[in-house]
């Protein structure tokens, strides 16, 4: 068990700096997810795919910071009445530390105080990592599947109200 002393602070961050760490944070959990230590710090196409993202319509970054250093992320959608998660992910030197669960807290939160109906996410179906950690935060699999460049992906929902 990993024992962490200075707390996280979660808030919305817009800046250039904000999206250069959300992808470096994306880039270094891929590369390490996919056994490729010579992708750590390919941050290229990641944050092209957030600059993208922020571009719609109410599109928010959240980063988690532990002494101002960006540990992990969120990227978030409104699609209707469904939050959509678009990208999450934690810095590997902090998996096991419960950040993915305060950054699904706090999107839990916002949906809520947004009257969002439900919050949902595509994960790439081999990750059994990520899968059990947004089954432990109650998200459930649907039976929606997706070909995202030659991988397959899954659709998880959460339903609030």
């Amino acid at each position: 068990m990993t024992v962490v002393q200075d707390e996280v602070s979660i808030a919305l961050e817009r800046t250039q700096r904000a999206q250069r760490d959300a992808a470096r944070i994306w880039a270094r959990a891929t590369a390490v997810r996919e056994g490729r230590a010579d992708r750590l710090d390919e941050t290229g196409p990641a944050l092209d795919g957030i600059r993208s993202r922020l571009t719609l319509p109410d599109a928010s970054l959240r980063l988690a910071r532990r002494a101002d250093v960006a540990i992990g992320f969120v990227l978030l959608v409104p699609r209707g009445r469904t939050l959509e998660i678009t990208y999450l992910a934690v810095d590997p030197n902090h998996w096991g530390e419960d950040v993915a669960t305060q950054l699904l807290d706090s999107v839990k939160q916002q949906a809520l105080l947004l009257r969002f109906g439900t919050i949902d996410l595509w994960v790439i179906a081999d990750n059994a990592r990520a899968i059990a950690r947004y089954e432990s935060a109650g998200f459930g699999l649907t039976t929606d599947v997706q070909d995202s460049g030659g991988r397959l992906e899954r659709r998880m929902e959460y339903t609030l109200y």
